[in-house]
């Protein structure tokens, strides 16, 4: 019996983002692309999954949008090196990719349908300051008595000004 050693195949995930602009319209032309240049290198794809547009939260070389999709495919551990260099420079405009090892093929998420969201209050600065404002425009203004005798009594005149003073600077 020959030897012959068997290279044990390694599940990785790989995430791609693409130019939206060196996309075009013909989207599975460029999966397939991709599908062929994982197994090109002994890949053996696993799930392939579609590109979808997507706005990323930070610019990915001067591109605010673009396409995410993510591939699993099985391959040996050797290969890799190959794989990165080819998705580097093939002529598929690859803004970006990452490769994972990982354990399985993950499942997207469902989100619940039957939760409730609550209402959020508007806490908009402009309505509440213009309500601030109509409230105070709203209020009736004191009304202005010409009583002589009431403003007298709680005016300060000079002389008890200096009186006062007398007293304070005599106890010194």
């Amino acid at each position: 019996m020959p030897d012959i050693a068997v290279k044990n195949k390694v599940l990785y995930e790989t995430f791609i983002y693409l130019d939206p602009k060196a996309i075009g319209t013909d989207i599975s032309a460029t999966e397939e692309k991709i599908k062929e240049l994982l197994e090109k290198h002994g890949g053996e794809i696993k799930k392939a999954g579609k590109f979808t547009k997507v706005e990323f939260a930070y610019p990915v070389k001067k591109n605010h949008i673009g396409y995410a999709a993510s591939f699993y495919f099985e391959t040996s551990p050797e290969s890799l090196d190959e794989i990165r260099a080819e998705l580097k420079t093939s002529e598929i405009n690859i803004l970006r990719f990452m490769i994972n090892r990982t354990l399985e093929i993950r499942q997207p998420k469902k989100h619940k349908t039957n939760i409730e969201v609550p209402e959020i209050p508007d806490f908009d600065k402009k309505k509440e300051r213009k309500k601030e404002v109509e409230s105070y425009a709203s209020k009736p203004e004191p009304q202005k008595t010409d009583d002589k005798e009431g403003d007298s009594k709680h005016k300060t005149t000079l002389e008890d000004i200096d009186r006062r003073l007398d007293e304070i600077m005599g106890s010194f």
